[in-house]
Protein backbone atom coordinates (compact mmCIF):
# COMPACT_ATOMS: atom_id res chain seq x y z
CA UNK A 1 0.00 0.00 0.00
CA UNK A 2 2.92 2.59 1.14
CA UNK A 3 4.81 1.60 -1.60
CA UNK A 4 1.77 2.28 -4.29
CA UNK A 5 1.16 5.64 -2.67
CA UNK A 6 5.14 6.72 -2.89
CA UNK A 7 5.62 5.50 -6.48
CA UNK A 8 2.36 7.40 -7.35
CA UNK A 9 3.83 10.62 -6.41
CA UNK A 10 6.86 10.58 -8.54
CA UNK A 11 4.14 10.66 -11.33
CA UNK A 12 7.30 12.03 -13.65
CA UNK A 13 9.42 9.61 -13.29
CA UNK A 14 8.11 7.12 -15.80
CA UNK A 15 5.89 9.61 -17.48
CA UNK A 16 5.54 10.29 -20.57
CA UNK A 17 8.10 12.18 -22.58
CA UNK A 18 5.94 15.52 -22.90
CA UNK A 19 3.60 14.82 -20.02
CA UNK A 20 3.23 16.94 -16.81
CA UNK A 21 2.34 16.33 -13.11
CA UNK A 22 -1.22 15.86 -13.12
CA UNK A 23 -3.36 18.09 -11.00
CA UNK A 24 -4.01 16.04 -7.48
CA UNK A 25 -7.71 15.17 -7.84
CA UNK A 26 -9.79 13.95 -5.35
CA UNK A 27 -10.59 10.86 -7.93
CA UNK A 28 -6.41 9.98 -8.55
CA UNK A 29 -5.63 10.51 -4.91
CA UNK A 30 -8.43 7.71 -4.02
CA UNK A 31 -8.32 5.70 -6.65
CA UNK A 32 -4.58 4.79 -6.07
CA UNK A 33 -4.68 4.74 -1.95
CA UNK A 34 -7.72 2.63 -2.51
CA UNK A 35 -5.95 -0.03 -4.88
CA UNK A 36 -5.15 -2.97 -2.41
CA UNK A 37 -8.22 -2.63 -0.55
CA UNK A 38 -10.60 -3.34 -4.60
CA UNK A 39 -8.54 -6.47 -4.45
CA UNK A 40 -9.64 -7.57 -0.98
CA UNK A 41 -12.93 -6.78 -1.69
CA UNK A 42 -12.76 -8.62 -4.53
CA UNK A 43 -11.55 -11.66 -3.60
CA UNK A 44 -13.50 -11.37 -0.38
CA UNK A 45 -16.69 -11.33 -2.14
CA UNK A 46 -15.59 -14.95 -3.50
CA UNK A 47 -15.77 -16.54 0.06
CA UNK A 48 -12.02 -16.04 0.14
CA UNK A 49 -8.83 -14.24 1.75
CA UNK A 50 -6.16 -12.63 -0.56
CA UNK A 51 -2.56 -14.19 0.48
CA UNK A 52 -0.14 -11.72 0.59
CA UNK A 53 2.51 -14.22 0.20
CA UNK A 54 0.99 -14.85 -3.27
CA UNK A 55 0.46 -12.47 -6.40
CA UNK A 56 -3.30 -10.91 -6.97
CA UNK A 57 -4.25 -11.74 -10.64
CA UNK A 58 -7.09 -10.02 -12.03
CA UNK A 59 -8.07 -12.38 -14.10
CA UNK A 60 -8.72 -14.96 -12.06
CA UNK A 61 -11.64 -13.58 -10.64
CA UNK A 62 -14.95 -11.76 -11.31
CA UNK A 63 -15.71 -8.21 -10.16
CA UNK A 64 -19.26 -8.31 -8.44
CA UNK A 65 -21.55 -4.95 -8.98
CA UNK A 66 -21.51 -4.21 -4.92
CA UNK A 67 -17.67 -4.33 -5.39
CA UNK A 68 -18.03 -1.83 -8.41
CA UNK A 69 -20.56 -0.01 -6.51
CA UNK A 70 -18.24 0.56 -3.16
CA UNK A 71 -15.66 1.75 -5.66
CA UNK A 72 -17.14 4.57 -7.52
CA UNK A 73 -18.27 5.55 -4.21
CA UNK A 74 -15.22 5.81 -2.33
CA UNK A 75 -12.96 6.75 -5.00
CA UNK A 76 -15.34 9.59 -6.34
CA UNK A 77 -14.88 7.75 -9.97
CA UNK A 78 -17.00 6.44 -12.13
CA UNK A 79 -15.92 2.04 -12.99
CA UNK A 80 -15.74 1.92 -16.80
CA UNK A 81 -14.17 -1.20 -17.65
CA UNK A 82 -12.86 -4.78 -16.46
CA UNK A 83 -9.42 -6.05 -18.46
CA UNK A 84 -7.72 -8.73 -18.00
CA UNK A 85 -4.70 -6.93 -15.80
CA UNK A 86 -6.32 -3.35 -15.51
CA UNK A 87 -9.60 -1.67 -14.56
CA UNK A 88 -10.43 2.00 -16.48
CA UNK A 89 -12.40 4.65 -14.24
CA UNK A 90 -13.46 7.89 -15.34
CA UNK A 91 -12.34 10.55 -12.83
CA UNK A 92 -14.28 14.23 -11.68
CA UNK A 93 -12.43 16.09 -14.80
CA UNK A 94 -13.04 13.65 -17.47
CA UNK A 95 -10.26 11.76 -18.06
CA UNK A 96 -9.41 8.18 -17.40
CA UNK A 97 -7.54 5.90 -15.00
CA UNK A 98 -6.39 2.59 -16.08
CA UNK A 99 -5.03 1.53 -13.23
CA UNK A 100 -2.95 -2.23 -12.91
CA UNK A 101 -3.81 -4.82 -10.10
CA UNK A 102 -1.34 -7.15 -11.02
CA UNK A 103 2.17 -7.71 -12.17
CA UNK A 104 0.64 -8.40 -15.81
CA UNK A 105 -1.41 -4.82 -15.33
CA UNK A 106 1.94 -2.82 -14.69
CA UNK A 107 3.76 -4.34 -17.54
CA UNK A 108 1.05 -3.53 -19.42
CA UNK A 109 0.73 -0.16 -18.65
CA UNK A 110 4.64 0.34 -18.91
CA UNK A 111 4.07 -0.93 -22.98
CA UNK A 112 1.22 1.33 -23.29
CA UNK A 113 3.84 4.01 -22.22
CA UNK A 114 6.50 3.12 -24.59
CA UNK A 115 3.95 3.44 -27.68
CA UNK A 116 3.04 6.68 -26.67
CA UNK A 117 6.61 8.36 -26.17
CA UNK A 118 7.85 6.59 -29.33
CA UNK A 119 5.15 8.39 -31.39
CA UNK A 120 6.25 11.43 -30.61
CA UNK A 121 8.34 11.61 -33.50
CA UNK A 122 5.57 10.55 -36.01
CA UNK A 123 2.93 12.14 -36.51
CA UNK A 124 0.94 10.14 -38.38
CA UNK A 125 0.73 7.51 -35.81
CA UNK A 126 0.39 9.75 -32.93
CA UNK A 127 -3.29 11.02 -34.60
CA UNK A 128 -3.79 7.49 -34.13
CA UNK A 129 -3.82 7.40 -30.35
CA UNK A 130 -5.59 8.32 -27.76
CA UNK A 131 -3.31 11.09 -25.67
CA UNK A 132 -1.82 9.84 -22.40
CA UNK A 133 -1.07 12.48 -19.69
CA UNK A 134 1.28 10.78 -17.36
CA UNK A 135 1.86 7.13 -16.07
CA UNK A 136 4.01 5.06 -14.22
CA UNK A 137 3.57 1.21 -13.91
CA UNK A 138 0.54 1.30 -11.34
CA UNK A 139 -1.79 3.58 -13.84
CA UNK A 140 -2.02 5.71 -16.73
CA UNK A 141 -4.18 8.70 -16.96
CA UNK A 142 -4.99 9.57 -20.63
CA UNK A 143 -8.30 10.93 -22.35
CA UNK A 144 -11.84 9.54 -22.14
CA UNK A 145 -12.77 8.35 -25.83
CA UNK A 146 -16.58 6.87 -26.60
CA UNK A 147 -16.09 3.21 -27.40
CA UNK A 148 -17.13 2.66 -30.77
CA UNK A 149 -20.57 0.30 -30.43
CA UNK A 150 -21.33 -2.98 -31.51
CA UNK A 151 -23.37 -2.01 -34.92
CA UNK A 152 -22.10 1.23 -36.16
CA UNK A 153 -23.98 3.61 -38.38
CA UNK A 154 -22.83 2.65 -42.22
CA UNK A 155 -20.80 6.22 -42.97
CA UNK A 156 -19.24 5.38 -39.04
CA UNK A 157 -18.07 1.99 -40.43
CA UNK A 158 -16.49 3.01 -43.54
CA UNK A 159 -14.34 5.59 -41.73
CA UNK A 160 -13.64 2.88 -39.06
CA UNK A 161 -12.63 0.78 -41.85
CA UNK A 162 -10.11 3.20 -43.78
CA UNK A 163 -7.94 3.84 -40.46
CA UNK A 164 -8.17 0.42 -39.38
CA UNK A 165 -6.29 -0.31 -42.77
CA UNK A 166 -4.36 2.81 -42.33
CA UNK A 167 -3.48 1.96 -38.58
CA UNK A 168 -2.54 -1.84 -40.48
CA UNK A 169 -0.47 -0.05 -43.11
CA UNK A 170 1.68 2.42 -40.35
CA UNK A 171 2.23 -1.20 -38.35
CA UNK A 172 3.73 -3.10 -41.33
CA UNK A 173 5.83 -0.16 -42.20
CA UNK A 174 7.48 -0.47 -38.97
CA UNK A 175 6.38 2.55 -37.34
CA UNK A 176 4.86 1.61 -34.35
CA UNK A 177 5.78 -1.29 -31.95
CA UNK A 178 2.22 -1.25 -30.95
CA UNK A 179 0.02 -4.35 -31.29
CA UNK A 180 -2.39 -5.47 -33.88
CA UNK A 181 -5.68 -4.48 -32.10
CA UNK A 182 -8.94 -5.77 -31.91
CA UNK A 183 -12.12 -3.76 -32.59
CA UNK A 184 -13.34 -3.24 -29.22
CA UNK A 185 -9.99 -0.91 -28.50
CA UNK A 186 -11.08 1.83 -31.07
CA UNK A 187 -13.43 4.83 -29.78
CA UNK A 188 -14.37 8.60 -31.03
CA UNK A 189 -12.13 11.12 -29.34
CA UNK A 190 -12.50 14.70 -30.56
CA UNK A 191 -14.47 13.53 -33.62
CA UNK A 192 -11.59 10.77 -34.80
CA UNK A 193 -11.50 7.50 -34.73
CA UNK A 194 -8.30 6.76 -32.30
CA UNK A 195 -7.29 3.91 -30.60
CA UNK A 196 -8.05 3.91 -26.57
CA UNK A 197 -6.21 1.05 -25.79
CA UNK A 198 -2.55 -0.09 -27.25
CA UNK A 199 0.50 -1.52 -26.14
CA UNK A 200 3.74 -2.25 -27.46
CA UNK A 201 5.57 -5.24 -28.01
CA UNK A 202 8.00 -6.45 -25.83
Amino acid sequence: MLEVIAIATLIGAVAADQAEEPPRTSGLDLALQHLEQLKQRIVQAHGEQLDPDQDFYLADWSVPDEVIEWWNTTTNTRWLDTGTNRIAVRIPDGRVLKLALDPDGRASNLAELETWNSAQSDRQVLDFLVPIHAGNEHFILMDYAKPLGLELPDALDRRFRQRNQKWGDLLFQGRSRARDVPYFNWGIHQGRIRLLDYEAHP
